[in-house]
């Protein structure tokens, strides 16, 4: 397992390289717990050189990855650059109303509404 930057793969390209060993190319990933604090994942990322992480959920299955950007995110706020999409989820009806799916994020509504809705175990 590990994780191939894909601008890694453009230079390979660039290069006009026949065979592109993505064995080579690969990076060996970290794999964290999802119960680390996001300081002390920053800390070893940094320590590492690597931008992205591997979650493992208690049982050692993949939860999903983290990258440094939703790190710092998590730090210090929502960083929007030219990667982002930028659509909103829901219509606004008014001061206190909104027209959204179901499936709206806790974490959207409470930023819309200025509010502090617990989510899970809060």
């Amino acid at each position: 397992i590990g994780i191939i930057n894909v601008r890694d793969v453009l230079k390979c390209l660039e290069k006009e390289e026949k065979m592109i060993n993505l064995q080579q190319l690969s990076r060996k990933p970290i794999f964290v717990s999802q119960e680390k604090k996001v300081n002390d994942l920053l800390k070893e990322m940094q320590g590492r050189k690597s931008h992205m992480a591997i979650v493992l959920d208690e049982f050692g299955g993949v939860e999903g990855c983290v990258t440094l950007e939703d790190l710092v995110e998590e730090i210090v706020g929502e960083i929007h650059d030219e990667t982002d999409v930028t659509k909103d989820n829901f219509q606004r009806e008014g001061d206190s109303t909104i027209i959204t799916n179901g499936d709206i994020e806790i974490d959207e509504l409470n930023e819309i509404f200025k509010t502090r809705i617990p989510q899970g175990d809060d």
